[in-house]
């Protein structure tokens, strides 16, 4: 599992057309706060940057009131911003053959619940190949009646703690 590490990115502030773009980030999902400080003691902003977070878009627009009541409103822009990115929760590429990336998968461990009391305990039957995921579950006979193993491959990501 990998440490949480924080990424601070910087807006370039245009004050003659009152943008304010941010070119890094691609997936606006990574962006889990927001920090800006306001040059004047008495100035606001509203809607207040922070509201924005997990529901960020290209384009959000700032009203910066002055402590003498003058407005400017600005247009913050995600230049490299990926629309398609915008729903997706967790993504992994799977592009190295061999058990899956431990930074972000572990194999669910047996216990006596219903549905995972017949876990793999190996990767044997989770594992990459060919850019793809392959998770196997085997039958077994017994007697002349087929049942399923009691080796069945799940996954579950550490990362956020879903499963």
């Amino acid at each position: 599992m990998s440490a949480n590490t924080t990424s601070y990115y910087h807006g370039k502030i245009d004050q003659t057309t009152h943008r304010v773009e941010i070119g890094t980030i691609e997936d606006a999902n990574t962006i889990t706060g927001v920090d800006y400080t306001l040059m004047s003691d008495g100035a606001t902003i509203s809607p207040d940057p922070a509201t924005f977070v997990h529901n960020w878009k290209k384009e959000q627009t700032v009203t910066v009131t002055t402590e003498d009541n003058q407005t400017t409103t600005y247009t913050i822009v995600l230049t490299k911003f990926d629309d398609t990115m915008k729903d997706v929760l967790f993504m992994d590429e799977f592009d190295v053959d061999g058990n899956p990336d431990p930074t972000k998968w572990v194999l669910c461990q047996k216990a006596g619940s219903d549905w995972n009391d017949e876990m793999s305990e190996s990767y044997d039957q989770a594992y990459v190949k060919d850019g793809r995921l392959i998770l196997k579950a085997e039958k077994l006979a017994t007697n002349t009646k087929p049942e399923v193993s009691r080796h069945k491959a799940s996954l579950t990501s550490p990362s956020d703690g879903w499963k």
